[in-house]
């Protein structure tokens, strides 16, 4: 569950108070504002790890496709076939940066000459930011079905799926979900009176609120 992937940590900010106010009314309303923004940070966790639950979902239904099965057991012989397929798919109506890997654990789609990843019609993920094939083993073992972490520089969601061709994994699709285009969605910017904060197992970290 994406659960596993997302730790959310929540912090009261400071209320002011009128002078006037007895110190059990003052308790009384602390208690309750402790309570609601408890609550407003708890369902913004869940809108996060439903909103990358959604994508996932999409994500895994491509990485099942007969074409990404047949073109990471046969990518030389396949390349026109892949380049119209993710031409023309989108997830959930967007284009996003998306990576195809072997059964050698070699880039596929697109190929190396134009490794900024261009089905994109979004930010563009740098080479540097891409996942390393280390992180991918554990999908190439059948250890892992779905990886899910913060790219580096924290402007993408990194979501890695298994392509399996009769149980066996055959290769890797990774995608690349901008955090703006979630923030925007939820309207995380706006988040007033919460401190919010998501970490990856890889140990990198969003943060919204004061």
């Amino acid at each position: 569950m994406l659960s596993l992937f997302l730790i959310a940590v929540i912090s009261l900010m400071s209320v002011a108070m009128l002078n006037v106010m007895t110190r059990g009314l003052e308790a009384d309303l602390r208690a309750q504002y402790f309570e609601n923004n408890t609550f407003k940070a708890n369902n913004l966790a869940k809108q996060i790890a439903a909103y990358l639950d959604t994508r996932t979902k999409v994500v895994s239904a491509q990485a099942q496709s007969a074409t990404l099965k047949q073109t990471v057991m046969a990518p030389e012989a396949n390349l026109g076939l892949i380049t119209d397929y993710f031409s023309q798919s989108t997830v959930l109506g967007e284009r996003y940066t998306q990576v195809l890997y072997d059964f050698k654990g070699d880039q596929v789609y697109p190929p190396l000459a134009r490794s900024d990843a261009s089905n994109t019609e979004g930010p563009s993920v740098g080479a540097d930011s891409m996942v390393s094939k280390a992180s991918l083993a554990p999908l190439y073992s059948g250890d892992k079905t779905l990886h899910i972490t913060l790219t580096d520089d924290l402007q993408f969601w990194e979501l890695s799926l298994p392509v399996t061709y009769r149980a066996s994994v055959e290769g890797v699709l990774v995608s690349y979900i901008p955090v703006s285009d979630m923030v925007e969605a939820l309207s995380l910017q706006d988040t007033a009176n919460i401190y919010l904060v998501v970490e990856t197992l890889n140990g990198n970290v969003l943060e919204w609120g004061e």
